[in-house]
């Protein structure tokens, strides 16, 4: 992922109403459930995932509500979606996410062509003595 325009997304239209009830979060400065706004000032209601529950959700955008289980998700969501409205210490967060994010998909494309390799090397031995 080589890019790093942080300009909102336009595919998040599918948010309903937050359950009602103590949501569990580690933001101390969190907006009330319902009045979070995108970076073009659209405000936004949270969305409901399934499972999502006390002990599934850790971690809660403050601006959109949306629920994150991992703290590097919450700092990705926030860098991508709320670009505009981060604080220095938030913005830190998203670019230590976004290092660590790429390092594992560069592992995870070399994995993958190692394996494509083995697997087309294999077919290609067992052709040969099959013919």
């Amino acid at each position: 992922m080589t890019d790093s325009d942080p300009t909102q997304r336009t595919d998040r239209t599918d948010r309903i109403d937050a359950p009602a009830g103590g949501e569990r979060t580690t933001e101390s400065a969190r907006s009330p459930v319902g009045t979070g706004r995108t970076g073009d000032g659209r405000a936004v209601r949270p969305r409901r995932v399934e499972g999502d529950s006390e002990d599934d959700v850790a971690f809660r955008c403050r601006y959109c509500g949306d629920p994150f289980v991992e703290e590097r998700h919450l700092a990705l969501h926030r860098g991508l979606n709320h670009a505009n409205d981060l604080t220095e210490t938030e913005r830190e967060a998203y670019r230590d996410a976004y290092a660590d994010e790429e390092a594992d998909l560069k592992r995870f494309r070399l994995v993958s062509l190692g394996a494509l390799v083995v697997l087309y090397f294999g077919f290609l031995f067992v052709y040969a003595v099959v013919t």
